[in-house]
């Protein structure tokens, strides 16, 4: 598992996580065969074409929380599961966990 998880998101799903000091990241159901959960990637800003290797909207790559793991996280089935976890539950992330949040770095 990677030492820095990345969560990307837009304008709401952003102020909804940072409105509490430990990050909440909610259990969702995306729109494809993939399971619930709430995900995570390894993937840093830099990456080039972040969105679509991500297989999300663009819009949902405007916002970035960055944190350490701590485990429990897991592989999404395929090979995507090489930069991308989920959760099957809330994952709250507590402030010393936390690394930094806000518009992602491009």
């Amino acid at each position: 598992m990677p030492a820095r998880l990345f969560h990307y998101t837009d304008t709401r799903g952003f102020d909804g996580i940072r409105s509490a000091r430990a990050w909440r990241f909610l259990v969702s159901k995306p729109p494809s065969e993939h399971p619930k959960g709430a995900y995570f990637t390894d993937l840093d800003e830099s990456t080039p074409l972040l969105a679509m290797k991500l297989r999300i909207p663009r819009t949902k790559i405007e916002y970035v929380f960055v944190f350490s793991e701590d485990g429990g996280l897991k592989p999404l089935p395929g090979g995507r599961g090489q930069y991308i976890f989920y959760s099957e539950m809330d994952y709250v992330v507590d402030e010393p966990r936390q690394i930094r949040h806000g518009l992602r770095l491009q």
